[in-house]
């Protein structure tokens, strides 16, 4: 009655229940996430209020009390951001994904670059064929030396054109 056929699908069905919690962490994932938080590492220290948005971290428990206490004890907000984002950047992917969650509803504008600039997986910036050079504003921008945060998309598409 139980014979060696019951242990097998026992011993499956075990293995089944322990994967399916989280999903496996790849290394082009986690190198992406690397390349995006290094690359806008600028704009976030200048642009991210750290105390917006530290207590939905802490409350999804990507941050701990201990970490959240350490981060706020700095004395100026460049101090909280550095200190976030080299916390940040060691706990991978999924911390990540929350720390995107959470910008999309304190600061969405930084959100909105980082998905722009690698959209096809690839942290390189306008590098779709839906995506041109910058606007002609933008460009007088850019050649005055002020600081533009990201560009909007251009469509080249006719089915966008509209003229």
């Amino acid at each position: 009655m139980f014979g060696s056929g019951s242990k097998k699908w026992f011993i499956k069905n075990n293995k089944r229940q322990r994967t399916k919690g989280r999903k496996p962490v790849n290394r082009k994932r986690k190198k992406w996430v690397a390349k995006v938080l290094k690359q806008h590492r600028e704009m976030i220290l200048k642009e991210l209020d750290v105390s917006k948005v530290l207590p939905y971290l802490v409350y999804d428990k990507v941050f701990s009390l201990g970490e959240y206490k350490e981060i706020l004890g700095q004395d100026s907000g460049k101090k909280r951001a550095e200190l976030f984002l080299d916390q940040l950047s060691q706990k991978g992917p999924c911390a990540f994904n929350a720390f995107c969650s959470v910008l999309e509803e304190v600061c969405p504008h930084l959100l909105t670059c980082f998905l722009l600039d690698g959209e096809d997986g690839s942290a390189g910036g306008n590098k779709k064929q839906g995506q041109t050079k910058p606007a002609h504003s933008q460009e007088n921008a850019l050649s005055k030396g002020q600081d533009t945060v990201c560009f909007l998309p251009m469509y080249t598409d006719p089915l966008f054109d509209t003229r």
